[in-house]
């Protein structure tokens, strides 16, 4: 039953589905899970917990950065609190490593992601609009002009999350025990994560994004109702399992009112649903091409060389038919035709007779490599404010191939990938042939020594 209204959680459903289309953080619900099973699982004598747990993690990362800045420090305390202090230590470091490993796994991902966001517009984060300290639930009065939260989307999320946290509190107090009964840790640390992701929503937990510079980026602190979602299913588990007959008053007082948040959580649904799937306005129209060309609200992940606003830009790049025009001459003259388009490929075939300046409708960015007619490179620079790739051509019949090349920071979380790629693969063959020598009969043991035994006596 909780894991079934884990994955309808309102935020899961309601606002990352519906409202945000925010597909990475809805993988994220995913990997969750996962990560705390082969977590609670890990230890020396179990190596497939091991694998599973690195592996998970490694698609966690590679799916959804922010839930990891959140997320990652869960595992670990959950080892360190529900484990016995003599096997505390050597559990949590065989956690580590596997997690260690996971983020080797996903290094080709990883390194890029970290180390080359000077390529983009990262200072967008820090914006009025965008900063953490902005989009607080009940901000100070004075950021009131500013902040997200004034919007009806904000304030729909506020209605999740309180509904949210209410179901929560009721299935805690179906879970509660004292510490020294079985599983009384459990319920106690998942009420602990829970308010803890609860207080990080609002500007009392500022110091603690001071702290923690990094958390900053999350920039929707209302993004912890990812962690709050993980705390109220595990809660919810807890508190079903619990449950005996003949039901104590405060238990019949926590059902009947986590039953009613519960169907207000899923009343709040009901909007975005509305709007998204079942109006003339409906935004689920288009094909996909429209919508990768029409996403606007991801500015911090553009290439920093071009204008902040993509809307100029691509008003310019598809006219009233919406094709998009993918190359043109803007001095010289001309003729330029598309021969292929792909993410890290381009070839285009161009005639001219003078030297032509080419735009490339592609964002500009160092690692575009352009090639004349497969001997002659030639410079790639960025167009002013487009930010677009420009190349300087010769007069004459050429092909122009232009390819992204990989980063150095790709180039080595990709060597580092392949390492631990083998080094999973080797754990995961040793592991296989343990098993198979232990469970692999002898000769002279079980039936056929039996019969043996029996035909030499008989």
């Amino acid at each position: 039953v909780a894991a079934v209204l884990y994955m309808a959680m309102p935020y899961h459903f309601a606002i990352d589905l519906q409202a945000r289309g925010a597909f990475g953080e809805i993988w994220s619900f995913v990997w969750m899970p996962l990560i705390l099973l082969f977590a609670f699982k890990a230890s020396p004598d179990n190596g497939a917990a091991f694998l599973g747990l690195a592996l998970a993690y490694a698609l966690l990362i590679m799916t959804h950065l922010p839930t990891v800045l959140m997320f990652s420090i869960i595992p670990l305390i959950h080892v360190v609190w529900t484990t016995p202090a003599g096997q505390r230590t050597r559990r949590l470091l065989w956690v580590a490593a596997a997690m260690g490993l996971g983020v080797g796994l996903s290094a080709i991902f990883l390194l890029p992601a970290l180390l080359e966001q000077g390529s983009v517009r990262m200072d967008f984060m820090r914006t009025e609009y965008f900063y953490y300290e902005n989009n607080f639930f009940l901000p100070h009065p004075s950021l009131s002009h500013l902040v997200l939260t004034t919007t009806d989307f904000a304030r729909q999320v506020l209605k999740v999350v309180v509904y949210s946290a209410g179901v929560g509190a009721c299935a805690w107090l179906l879970a509660r025990r004292p510490l020294r009964q079985s599983g009384g840790r459990e319920t106690a640390f998942w009420g602990v994560v829970g308010v803890g992701s609860l207080l990080l929503m609002f500007p009392v937990s500022k110091p603690v994004y001071q702290a923690i510079a990094p958390l900053q980026l999350i920039q929707f602190p209302w993004r912890f109702s990812v962690v709050l979602s993980v705390a109220i299913a595990a809660l919810m588990a807890l508190g079903f399992d619990r449950l005996r007959k003949p039901y104590s008053d405060s238990n019949v007082v926590a059902l009947v009112a986590g039953g009613a948040l519960l169907l207000q959580c899923f009343l709040v649904a009901i909007q975005p649903l509305r709007d998204n799937s079942f109006s003339p306005r409906k935004n689920l129209t288009g094909p996909p091409d429209y919508w990768k060309a029409n996403n606007f609200n991801t500015t911090e992940y553009r290439p920093r060389w071009g204008d902040i606003d993509p809307r100029k830009v691509f008003a310019k790049l598809r006219p009233d038919s919406g094709e998009l025009i993918k190359a043109r001459v803007i001095n010289g003259a001309g003729a330029v035709v598309t021969h292929e388009w792909q993410p890290r490929l381009i070839v285009l075939g161009l005639d001219g007779g003078s030297n032509m300046v080419l735009e490339v409708s592609q964002f500009y960015y160092p690692n575009w490599v352009a090639t004349v007619d497969g001997t002659t490179r030639v410079a790639v620079d960025p167009s002013a404010p487009d930010g677009l790739v420009r190349l300087t051509i010769p007069a004459g019949s050429h092909t122009v191939e232009l390819r992204f090349a990989r980063s150095k920071w790709e180039s080595i979380g990709g060597i580092i990938s392949l390492f631990c790629s083998g080094i999973l693969l080797l754990l995961a063959g040793m592991l296989s042939w343990r098993r198979w020598k232990v469970r692999k009969p002898r000769f002279g043991d079980g039936p056929a020594r039996k019969s043996w035994r029996e035909s030499a006596t008989g």
